[in-house]
Formats: C-alpha cells, sequence, structure tokens
C-alpha cells in the first residue's frame, strides 16, 4: 500500500533542503510558514538532550525528530509506514542525505525522546488548526491543554501500532 504524499511538504518555493534545521526557537511570524518550520521553530533548544538511538547511520536527531513529528502530525503513524514515507517522499531522503532508518530504530528513538518529541508534535498541530482556521476564515483558540494531549495520543497511537505489528510477525512464525 503506497503512502499518499502530502502536499504540505511542500511550497512554492521550497528551499533546498526543507528539514534543514538552523533555527531551533526561533519563533514564526509570517503566516504563510510550512508545518516544516512550524515543527523547526519548536525545535529543542539544547539538541544534546535528545538521545541519538541511530548508531549506524549519520542522521542528525534534530533531523530525525522533525520528520518524526511531521509524519505524526499528517496522520503517518507506524514505524513501517514512517520508514516507507521517508523512503518515497524526496524531501525526507534529501534531509535525511539518502541514509534509511528501520522500524525498530524508529520505536527505539521515539521511546528515548518521547517529551522532545511531544512538543514538537505540539506545535505542528498548533500549527495545523491555525492552518484550518485561517482556511475557513474561523477563530481557532483551543486550549493548549487539548493540543499537548492530542499531541501525547497521537505517539501512544503509533507505539500501540508498532506493538501490534511486532506482535503479529511473532504469531506468524
Amino acid at each position: 500500500m503506497a503512502i499518499p504524499l502530502t502536499p504540505m511538504l511542500t511550497r512554492t518555493t521550497t528551499p533546498s533542503n526543507p528539514l534543514a534545521l538552523v533555527t531551533p526557537g526561533r519563533i514564526l511570524n509570517s503566516k504563510s510558514a510550512s508545518l516544516l518550520e512550524a515543527i523547526q521553530a519548536a525545535l529543542p533548544d539544547l539538541p544534546l538532550q535528545l538521545r541519538p538511538v541511530v548508531a549506524r547511520v549519520n542522521v542528525p536527531p534534530l533531523t530525525l525528530l522533525a520528520v518524526l513529528a511531521y509524519c505524526y502530525a499528517t496522520e503517518v503513524y507506524s514505524s513501517h509506514d514512517v520508514r516507507k514515507y521517508i523512503l518515497t517522499d524526496a524531501v525526507c531522503c534529501a534531509a535525511l542525505g539518502g541514509e534509511f532508518v528501520f522500524p525498530g530504530e524508529i520505536r527505539a528513538f521515539r521511546h528515548a525522546n518521547r517529551s522532545a518529541l511531544e512538543r514538537c508534535l505540539t506545535a505542528a498541530l498548533r500549527f495545523r488548526g491555525e492552518q484550518a482556521a485561517d482556511a475557513e476564515m474561523s477563530a481557532w483558540c483551543p486550549e493548549e491543554t487539548m493540543i499537548a494531549e492530542e499531541a501525547r495520543r497521537r505517539i501512544l497511537f503509533a507505539a500501540c501500532l508498532d506493538s501490534m505489528e511486532l506482535d503479529e510477525a511473532c504469531f506468524s512464525c
């Protein structure tokens, strides 16, 4: 089953490396900002707090964090689907420098960096909600706790899907 590519990833003027995580913690001022820029703005100020669990490849932890937050924000949850998405999306492939990650590495990274992932995903969901409100020309202001709870729910859902896939693999032997 092919993962549909979301149009949110590309803009009319796509930079050469949209996931070049240049300014963590910066504030977005532009209404034309992208989902990836919203994630980048929410990246932790201290990337040393991230635990890089993908040691065999040269994937920067901040880049993997942004890609994972992006996938969860666009409803790509299981580690297998995230891997497929990374392999089929040109922007993600370029951001990861042609490296690839396995589902087990994605699961381990999610587990080791959950709080940072929640922070980035919360920012992404807030951005998507504001973008939808702008499109509908309505006022949008849900409580921050509701957005954070949705981010936690999506991360938990991804973990549950991965667990079910692992159980299925064990029973198919």
